[in-house]
């Protein structure tokens, strides 16, 4: 099936009809920009009855963005879980799964003993949703203390809507 490239638009409106695409994938992108929620709603409208979006963000905050940080976009945080929560069902999709990921003690150790990616081993992730699933508990927004670091640090979303769901 052949692909083709929108440029997205920088208000974040989406320039496809509504109910008109099947699946939306978004990896790593939301938490730069400043309209995250509108962005979702966009999700939401052109998503066809029955498709599925696929959204992986941090959940977790960046350090003070009223600062520059060193490695990281002006506007780069995390969004937290009941934020995106409540964009997903204002945009009238629905969650299929919410899984945790991104336990940073064993990332940073996987890197430290093989420098080779985390996430490129089928071990390495599996041990990272165990991790992320025990740890989940301890989620934090703000993690103020090294305690709050054994924890998931991002969300995997996997959200679809439904014929019901129609505007």
């Amino acid at each position: 099936m052949p692909v083709t490239y929108d440029k997205p638009h920088p208000s974040g409106d989406l320039p496809f009809a509504e109910a008109s695409v099947d699946l939306i994938t978004c990896f790593g992108v939301l938490h730069h920009i400043p309209n995250v929620t509108h962005v979702i709603r966009e999700m939401g409208r052109c998503l066809a009855p029955g498709g599925i979006a696929l959204i992986r963000e941090p959940s977790v905050s960046m350090g003070d963005w009223t600062q520059p940080r060193a490695g990281l976009t002006r506007r780069e945080r995390g969004i937290p879980t009941t934020i995106m929560r409540s964009a997903i069902s204002d945009a009238r999709l629905e969650v299929v799964r919410q899984t945790p990921y991104g336990f940073a003690p064993a990332t940073r150790a996987w890197y430290l003993i093989s420098r080779s990616s985390f996430y490129n081993y089928g071990m390495a992730v599996a041990l990272d949703v165990l991790l992320s699933r025990l740890t989940s508990w301890n989620h934090r927004y703000h993690r103020k203390t090294i305690l709050n670091r054994f924890s998931p640090s991002s969300v995997f979303w996997v959200l679809t809507k439904n014929a019901g769901n129609m505007r």
